[in-house]
């Protein structure tokens, strides 16, 4: 199924074919997407459910309750997602506020904002890479896992739950450090969480 709209309003509710979307100054709300394409600019875009998400968008406001697997070219957007299980995304000037995430995030954003309200004690990986980006991560106080933050510039914030097991200097002069960590008692494993910042706020917490 393909739709173009401009300038326009759109309302559907359960697309069960691949869906390709273009939206250029629309507001659109839809029910439920099996597998969905969507380039947008400057639209607003609700959606209930869905499978596969792929999103191509600019100056956009997306809200989807839930969602399988979403991945994103963003630039200047605001994302919220209520529930999803995974997510893989590129943004420039661009928020991402996830609420319940449930199994592994990717991205990779600039000049941004990432909040993920409530992970999952039995997440399998996240990989943050940022630039002039705050990331806020609330994880459940009974997690297990051991990470890794190589940080320049950046503030850290960690809570009670985390020890800081080893730092090493890796740059004195970019003021660059590679943290060695665990988040709850005596976790084994590989690392599960890896972030790279430059610039940037690090908030590791638990909700």
């Amino acid at each position: 199924t393909d739709i173009s709209l401009s300038n326009g309003k759109l309302r559907a509710k359960t697309f069960k074919n691949k869906l390709n979307l273009n939206l250029n100054f629309t507001d659109a709300t839809l029910g439920n997407i099996i597998n969905g394409r969507i380039y947008c600019n400057y639209s607003d875009i609700y959606i209930k459910e869905s499978g596969q998400l792929r999103f191509d968008s600019k100056s956009s406001t997306i809200e989807v309750l839930q969602a399988d697997r979403l991945d994103a070219d963003s630039r200047r957007d605001k994302f919220r997602v209520r529930l999803i299980d995974q997510i893989e995304a590129n943004g420039n000037f661009s928020s991402f506020r996830l609420g319940n995430l449930t199994k592994s995030a990717k991205l990779r954003t600039s000049y941004g904002d990432v909040e993920m309200e409530n992970i999952d004690p039995k997440f399998e990986n996240i990989y943050l890479e940022a630039r002039s980006t705050n990331l806020n991560l609330y994880f459940d106080a009974e997690s297990k896992f051991n990470f890794e933050v190589t940080e320049s510039k950046s503030n850290l914030d960690f809570g009670r739950e985390v020890k800081i097991l080893d730092t090493v200097e890796l740059d004195a002069k970019e003021k660059k450090n590679r943290h060695k960590c665990s988040f709850g008692e005596k976790p084994s494993g590989v690392d599960k969480l890896i972030i790279n910042s430059v610039a940037g706020e690090i908030n590791v917490l638990s909700y």
